[in-house]
């Protein structure tokens, strides 16, 4: 059932954008992870209201959790009466854009339904559900399947030589595919000498890398378009929004590159430091 603000029901849905229902929510939170050519997505249901909550456990309700392709014609759908559910996919069964939509369905007649929740309109209704009826959903999550969205940020960096800069300086340039950090010759062969053992790769991490995603993230808040055909810019606005971040909002780009770096000053403090969180 495709989630439409506007749409009507002849019974009460708890929904966003609607006012069936005060003081309470349904909510879910999508969890997706790529590995070893498989694709798991694990959901969370959140729901507020005590009465569906209570048809839930009564077994006259359950989740419902749909993942859709278009790109691949792949649609399945999973009915749980349990809050947490995790779904394994072979990777190469989504590709591109991907809908993860989420219910909660009658699975039984339910008669004479009532909510403390529910808005006064409905005081004076004698509310039925019948089996295969809404009761709850919430607004779909949509995610992007490639290797690059669920690999590391920094697969997008690049270190290139450039004549004419001092040993220590280096310039970042966005104007390519990757996006390309300028150094002199010595400084690039002294990174490349030490950058494939752990501790040098997370000093590297929180020191250009990070200057250069935060760069990157602060041109794409202010100048999107300008840099729309780019790969690195499609990358970083697909790991954003499956991570649920939007380049959009008020957040500072150092905040957002931190979320997308996955922390790196705690694998730093504890892989270096060697201190545990």
């Amino acid at each position: 059932m495709k989630f439409e603000d506007q749409k009507a029901f002849p019974y009460p849905v708890l929904r966003p954008h609607s006012d069936d229902y005060l003081d309470c929510e349904f909510q879910v939170i999508i969890d997706p992870e790529v590995a070893e050519n498989r694709l798991s997505i694990e959901v969370d249901f959140i729901l507020s209201n005590e009465e569906i909550l209570s048809e839930i456990e009564m077994g006259k309700a359950k989740y419902v959790s749909v993942v859709s392709c278009r790109d691949t014609f792949f649609k399945e759908i999973e009915i749980t009466g349990d809050k947490k559910l995790k779904r394994v996919f072979p990777v190469d069964s989504l590709r591109g854009e991907v809908l993860v939509e989420s219910y909660v369905v009658a699975t039984d007649t339910i008669k004479n339904f009532k909510s403390d929740d529910l808005n006064k309109e409905f005081e004076s209704v004698e509310i039925d559900f019948e089996k295969g009826d809404l009761l709850a959903q919430d607004e779909p999550y949509v995610l992007y399947i490639d290797k690059e969205y669920f690999g590391h940020v920094i697969s997008v960096l690049e270190l290139v030589k450039v004549d004419g800069l001092d040993y220590g300086e280096f310039n970042i340039n966005l104007e390519g595919h990757h996006i390309q950090i300028e150094l002199n010759s010595e400084m690039k062969d002294s990174i490349d000498e030490a950058r494939n053992e752990r501790a040098n790769k997370l000093i590297l991490t929180n020191s250009i890398y990070f200057t250069a995603i935060t760069y990157a993230i602060e041109n794409l808040k202010s100048s999107k378009e300008d840099y729309k055909d780019y790969k690195w810019a499609d990358v970083i606005e697909k790991q954003a929004l499956n991570k649920a971040i939007s380049l959009d909002s008020n957040e500072d780009a150092y905040k957002v590159a931190t979320q997308l770096m996955k922390n790196p000053l705690v694998m730093l403090a504890k892989y270096v430091f060697k201190r545990d969180s």
